[in-house]
């Protein structure tokens, strides 16, 4: 069977992969500007958890195609917030993550990482101590903020349990323990919300960010200080109440410190308090400073906001917000930085490899179904299709016209057997009947005609009321390479290919002629290759192809 192996990368001058900047956050091996907005939520509180209707992984999909096309590289999301849903309670006591969070917390995330989006995770917001959301639960807020036992309710059977699940995770971040939790505290609190001691969310801080760091050393974590004034000793009457000596003093445990500081700006903070008129240096601090709320029409702002955090030494920019405002302009904002300033802010989150030609259902273009999360599935995520809808596949680089072999994941979910249709590039449906295990997840192959080049594949509802996982070409395989480009000029490329299969490293000036570089048998994990022979031109592609030899 032929195999089709395409890679295809455009190497584009100039690229600055020396440059540097201490204040940056390390994510997946690259240090980044933060560039991004936060969500915050989609449904407030409860994006994860029991609620059988959530996430709604069809709006975060959305989300997360729309900040990829404007080159964002994060985006903030809260999880418990104010407690009502999650996590899982008995009294004052913490029990469990919750029924299905880790799942759904794990669907959005490779969400994320297919849009290339790190997500930095926050547990709490001072919405916790908020009498309006009732006082059984703030009660029970109370309890895990003010008595040691409750607190370590929460650590070991929550806290812990999340971050031990999710730890291997290329999409987070970091772990952020309270948003704001200033608004809660005697000293700083809002007249909307109980209060407690500092003294006692400094312990929280201390407390839960040791934990992570024994669960998971690699994971960063930090905290949402309200404003500068929090987090820098700097100025009348500002106080660090996160630098590592207090929050150890609060707390005890000497591994519970923040890897990196965020905080909040608002026009209340006038100039003073300011990142837009201050550079970061300005507040003495010792870890990265990032900016993670703050209107991008503020009035202190300016017309480039994530521009002037980047020069002004910040770490990151991360607006507000996905549902207050208006998403083209944050957006722009985002996208003014991402097209500048690429070597610090672009990422790529997919794992290098050789795969099957899979396409995801929750990646199609859907029609009137829902994405739902289940652990069993690909990526933990499946598409419902009930009384109506239909999923949109494009298959690209299909290397002739014939017959191929595609494979169809399926759970039948009510009944068997049931027929749903297939239409090729938007040809009459071919009727496929599914049948099987009830509420099991099973394969079907199926031959059907493709054209060279691009493909469209729709799967419409006939019966419909069946689950959908992905479809999968066997006969079509992709190859990855990253390229790099060094000093000399030269680019060193690394080729992800099939063990033992001759490929064609080829380069061309215009995407269309293509010579042959060298021809080479691919290692069992990865080939280095170069070229030498770039000498900086301005614009070279690469695409690896199998070699006649095979």
């Amino acid at each position: 069977m032929y195999r089709l192996t395409v890679a295809f990368v455009l190497l584009a001058l100039p690229i600055n992969l020396f440059s540097s900047q201490a204040n940056r956050i390390e994510f997946n091996g690259q240090p980044l500007f933060l560039n991004g907005l936060n969500l915050a939520w989609a449904s407030f509180a409860n994006d994860i958890g029991p609620d059988p209707n959530t996430p709604d992984l069809n709006y975060f999909k959305d989300v997360f195609q729309q900040m990829q096309s404007s080159g964002a590289n994060a985006m903030r999301l809260w999880l418990h917030t104010n407690g009502v849903n999650t996590p899982a309670w008995n009294g004052d006591e913490v029990t469990g993550p919750g029924e299905d969070t880790i799942s759904d917390l794990r669907a959005i995330l490779n969400l994320a990482q297919k849009h290339d989006c790190g997500l930095i995770l926050c547990l709490w917001s001072f919405d916790m101590l908020r009498p309006v959301y009732g006082e059984e639960y703030v009660n029970r807020s109370m309890a895990i903020l003010s008595q040691a036992d409750k607190r370590q309710s929460y650590i070991d059977n929550a806290l812990i349990p999340m971050v031990a699940a999710l730890k291997d995770h290329p999409a987070i971040i970091a772990w952020e323990i309270f948003n704001e939790p200033e608004g809660m505290s005697i000293e700083h609190g809002w007249s909307h919300t109980r209060h407690v001691p500092m003294a006692n969310i400094q312990a929280f801080v201390n407390l839960c960010s040791g934990a992570i760091h024994r669960t998971d050393p690699d994971a960063l974590v930090s905290n949402g200080a309200w404003a500068l004034a929090g987090i820098s000793d700097v100025g009348e009457g500002n106080y660090n109440y996160y630098a590592d000596e207090r929050l150890i003093a609060a707390g005890g445990d000497p591994k519970g410190t923040l890897d990196f500081y965020m905080f909040h700006y608002y026009d209340w903070a006038g100039t003073a308090l300011s990142p837009f008129h201050h550079p970061a240096s300005d507040w003495d601090l010792d870890k990265p400073l990032v900016v993670a709320e703050f209107f991008p029409d503020c009035t202190n702002c300016g017309s480039h906001p994530h521009d002037t955090l980047y020069q002004n030494g910040y770490a990151g920019a991360i607006n507000w917000s996905w549902r207050s405002s208006v998403s083209a302009a944050l957006l722009g904002a985002i996208a003014d930085v991402a097209g500048k300033y690429p070597d610090d802010t672009l990422i790529d989150l997919q794992e290098p490899g050789v795969s099957p030609a899979r396409l995801e259902a929750e990646e199609a273009d859907l029609s009137d179904v829902l994405i739902r999360a289940d652990p069993l599935t690909s990526n933990g995520m499946y598409v419902n299709m009930k009384a109506e809808g239909s999923l949109l596949w494009t298959l690209t680089d299909v290397p002739a016209t014939a017959e191929y072999e595609m494979i169809i994941r399926y759970n039948l979910a009510y009944e068997s057997p049931k027929r749903n249709l297939i239409s090729i590039n938007g040809g009459t449906g071919i009727p496929v009947e599914f049948s099987g295990i009830v509420d099991q997840w099973n394969n079907i192959s199926i031959r059907i005609p493709l054209l060279a080049g691009n493909n469209s594949i729709r799967l419409i509802k006939s019966w419909g009321w069946m689950y959908f996982d992905y479809i999968e070409f066997p006969s079509l395989q992709k190859v990855d390479i990253r390229c790099t480009l060094m000093k000399s000029g030269a680019v060193n490329i690394v080729v992800y290919g099939i063990a033992g299969t001759h490929y064609d490293l080829m380069f061309s000036s215009d995407g269309q002629s293509w010579s042959v570089i060298q021809t080479f048998a691919a290692n069992e994990n990865e080939t280095i290759l170069s070229d030498s022979d770039h000498n900086n031109n301005q614009s070279r592609y690469y695409s690896v192809q199998p070699s006649p030899l095979n």
